[in-house]
């Protein structure tokens, strides 16, 4: 599964636009940023794991996640409960009706969510979702402030695995969490 979405936000300094594009094979998945500069960041994700190689492509580390549900990292993505950050609240419960979103057949969900505590007009926001109907993938997540479209690319030919920088900074967690669960040594 290879999927890419848009996403252009209106924020206090003007609008805009990132790429993020997602490639999933397996367990593994590289999320690549794309920034406004046409810089690109690549995450590397292996199970709750998430590791960012720099642009240089040699230093590599591990991702935290925000402390701070209103400042979250830009760069953390939450595959734990789905393929589809954003879209878990879609139901049939939250469905609208069935139109046409750029030139494709959509089944789309509406639902009010809370806005951001820092958001201007308070209270909750309209987030809407357009699923295509015959593959049932995602194709836009809407909302007053943020548009994420997804483009959808053939699958890769090959399983994704991690690079060598990515896989030792893996490696060196594995290890170091295997040492914290070791008994600790007699006092002499």
């Amino acid at each position: 599964m290879e999927q890419q979405g848009n996403g252009a936000s209106n924020g206090p300094g003007g609008q805009s636009a990132t790429e993020v594009m997602v490639t999933k094979t397996g367990k593994i998945y590289r999320v690549e940023h794309l920034d406004e500069a046409k810089q690109l960041w690549t995450i590397w994700a292996a199970g709750a794991t998430q590791i960012m190689v720099w642009q240089d492509s040699h230093a590599a580390a591990e991702l935290a996640a925000s402390n701070n549900p209103d400042s979250p990292n830009p760069f953390m993505t939450d595959f734990s409960a789905t393929d589809f950050p954003g879209f878990g609240w879609v139901g049939w419960d939250k469905f609208s009706e069935i139109k046409t979103y750029k030139g494709m057949k959509c089944i789309v969900f509406q639902d009010q969510q809370p806005a951001a505590s820092d958001a201007p007009s308070g209270g909750t926001k309209t987030v809407t979702a357009y699923v295509d109907v015959e593959t049932r993938l995602p194709v836009a997540l809407l909302d007053a402030n943020q548009a994420n479209v997804f483009e959808w690319r053939p699958t890769p030919k090959g399983v994704l695995t991690l690079p060598p920088n990515a896989l030792a900074v893996l490696q060196q967690r594995q290890k170091a969490q295997q040492q914290m669960s070791q008994q600790a040594a007699r006092p002499y």
